[in-house]
């Protein structure tokens, strides 16, 4: 059964026909499968593919706005040139990273260092460093422990001032910068100035993304799960399919 049923299809085909569009996509569950190390994600067969063909059409912009960082993203997309890149839930851009005040970097050393503490009590949890903060996963620990350990670190730093937290899939990341996928998606709409968006994403973190587009653009929830998105597909597989459907409906 195809992933692009009559309704998606006739919907790709209307944003297709805007005369500067912007296609987003998150990276993991999107154009990566979930596995429980992320050091071991990599896009899915005809993913590269299928953005490098996006990215040739006229007049498209083609973004991947993930919770990686910047670096990571460029790691595994470095098959694809001219993708536009946004790490860190927009804390990171490819064209200047985040500017943290000297107030930000030492509180985002206070957070780092209380994550650490943290992750490493607890068998399986995992740090990650961020530019503006860090992040703990909890796939890889046992249910009450993970559970208790994300308690801990929302009863703890995530409400100290200044720090902004983020729930994702068996993760949660504390900033010290003020940003979310949605902001950054609609600022980076905003310096492109097109006439419709289509996003595609499976975390809770894109539902953001998908409460800011508006009547034309097009939102695509990847798996189950509540949504504001108005279509679905099932798996990242899927979402290639997708991809190269709009190609086909824009450029041929």
């Amino acid at each position: 059964m195809t992933a692009v049923d009559v309704g998606l299809a006739s919907t790709l085909a209307e944003v297709a026909a805007a005369p500067r569009l912007l296609v987003g996509c998150d990276f993991d569950g999107t154009l990566a499968e979930i596995v429980e190390d992320p050091d071991d994600a990599r896009p899915v067969e005809g993913a590269i593919e299928a953005l490098q063909r996006l990215v040739s059409c006229a007049g498209v912009t083609v973004l991947v706005l993930s919770g990686r960082s910047l670096r990571e993203l460029s790691v595994l997309l470095h098959g694809v040139d001219g993708v536009r890149l946004v790490g860190s839930h927009g804390a990171e851009r490819d064209d200047g990273d985040a500017s943290l005040t000297e107030a930000q970097e030492q509180l985002r050393a206070r957070v780092v260092l209380a994550l650490s503490r943290a992750a490493s009590s607890v068998p399986g949890a995992r740090l990650e460093r961020k530019p503006a903060g860090a992040a703990v996963h909890v796939r890889r620990a046992a249910r009450d422990d993970a559970a208790r350990l994300l308690a801990e670190l929302r009863a703890g730093p995530a409400s100290w001032p200044g720090v902004r937290a983020t729930e994702g899939k068996e993760v949660l990341e504390l900033s010290v910068v003020d940003i979310d996928k949605g902001r950054a998606f609609s600022r980076f709409r905003g310096r492109l100035d097109v006439d419709a968006a289509v996003f595609v994403g499976d975390d809770v973190t894109d539902e953001h993304v998908f409460a800011a587009l508006g009547q034309g653009d097009l939102a695509v929830k990847v798996g189950a799960g509540a949504t504001r998105a108005a279509h679905r597909v099932r798996r990242p597989a899927d979402v290639v399919e997708l991809l190269v459907a709009l190609a086909e409906a824009r450029c041929g």
